[in-house]
């Protein structure tokens, strides 16, 4: 590829070329056997419902400290 009136923004050299990225990932996923029994999300509920939780505790806390 060849690019005209472009410069370095480091050292303003005029020679300037272009690698192109790399077209070809290599992605492994990784999964386990499935139980049976579990849900897929489970873990996202699971910490959901925690944060709910300790939101819920921080309010009666504070509330507590304002009176």
């Amino acid at each position: 590829m060849f690019f005209e009136s472009q410069k370095c923004i480091f050292c303003h050299s005029e020679d300037v070329v272009r690698n192109p990225p790399l077209s070809h990932n290599n992605v492994v996923k990784t999964t386990t056997a499935p139980t049976g029994n579990s849900k897929p999300g489970k873990i996202v509920d699971k910490y959901i419902s925690d944060a709910k939780e300790e939101i819920r505790k921080e309010k009666i806390k504070l509330r507590s400290e304002e009176k």
